[in-house]
């Protein structure tokens, strides 16, 4: 397809084809050439002007994009998952896990699934000894408590139930894992000293407990009173 090319100094220009080699004769203005003592180069203005407009339109997609993909990260932080597993970032900075902070430790949030239903034959016996035969569910809901495992010292899963605090908490108990390791057993000395480190250290309160059941669940408490505090971390 031909294009005027335009000399940028003289503004005379020429038809030619959009595409020109560069030995072709009529890609250049060979008397502002001779004026100049180097080759003058026609431009495409119109071409120039298209390619223009193209480059504009592509930084409009591209911010439109970015905003896009903002929004879609702004609101996935709010859900429930986007907020624990913004806790688990942050919590793995805390000073208490610093035998993790050199690598990195890959990690999942999940959310409990509901519990199947299950409709079983059920048989009642009222105060004047009738027997009544009906039915009744069970299931079709979602725990509250979490449950974590941790692999080792590589990488920790949690899967969250309902209570938002038992959760935070479990998460910490996971990351503890990792950071204490498995010698003298899963929840010895080594994961209580880590662990309770790392509560004393974001809540401001120091959990004890005779067993980890009971550790973890005065661990949750003092979680449950950061989190209504506001969650300032440290």
């Amino acid at each position: 397809m031909n294009k005027i090319w335009r000399c940028p100094k003289c503004e005379t220009g020429i038809r030619a084809p959009e595409r020109l080699r560069k030995i072709d004769v009529r890609r250049y203005c060979l008397d502002c050439s001779a004026k100049a003592g180097v080759l003058v180069e026609r431009t495409v203005p119109s071409r120039d002007a298209e390619r223009e407009r193209a480059k504009l339109l592509r930084k409009e997609h591209e911010i439109k994009a970015r905003e896009k993909q903002a929004a879609k990260r702004v609101a996935y932080e709010q859900t429930e998952r986007g907020q624990l597993e913004a806790f688990a970032r942050r919590a793995l900075k805390l000073e208490a896990f610093e035998t993790v902070h050199d690598r990195v430790l890959p990690f999942q949030i999940r959310l409990a699934g509901k519990r199947p239903e299950v409709t079983e034959p059920r048989t009642r016996v009222l105060a004047d000894g009738t027997q009544v035969h009906d039915t009744v569910t069970y299931g079709g809901y979602r725990p509250s408590m979490s449950t974590g495992h941790a692999y080792g010292k590589r990488r920790f899963v949690v899967t969250a139930g309902t209570d938002p605090y038992d959760a935070r908490t479990t998460i910490l108990h996971e990351i503890a894992h990792c950071a204490a390791g498995y010698q003298g057993g899963p929840h010895g000395d080594g994961w209580r000293s880590v662990f309770a480190s790392a509560v004393r250290e974001l809540t401001g309160e120091t959990p004890s407990g005779t067993t980890h059941h009971d550790l973890h669940t005065v661990a949750t408490e003092c979680v449950r009173r950061w989190f209504d505090r506001g969650g300032n971390w440290p």
